[in-house]
């Protein structure tokens, strides 16, 4: 996927980034089970390839700890803003639920 953005910065660095991938993946694994997880997550990778290019060599040596705090710095942040553009979807479709109901009601 990394190929795409940056050939050169991905040959130079495949191992790390691939470590760094896994471990991403598995940190996010117990957050698979909300309905709005596929579109953070895109979101998230998206901004993770971004800023990969801009990481120093020592972060690039060290992907376990670069790969966790990434995480824990930024995933949060995605999640609730995904979460909330589901929530205010969710209540569009019960307000137009309701006013249809409504509607039957009134005409009976």
């Amino acid at each position: 996927m990394l190929a795409v953005y940056d050939k050169k910065f991905t040959k130079k660095n495949q191992p790390q980034l691939n470590k760094m991938m896994t471990i991403i993946n598995k940190s996010l694994t117990s957050s698979m089970k909300y309905p709005y997880f596929k579109k953070a997550y895109q979101a998230f990778i998206n901004f993770f390839l971004n800023k990969v290019k801009t990481f120093s060599v020592k972060k690039l040596r060290s992907p376990d700890n670069t790969a966790r705090n990434f995480v824990k710095k930024h995933w949060n942040r995605f999640l609730l803003k995904e979460r909330k553009k589901w929530a205010q979807a969710q209540a569009k479709k019960e307000a137009k639920k309701r006013n249809k109901k409504n509607k039957n009601l009134k005409k009976k």
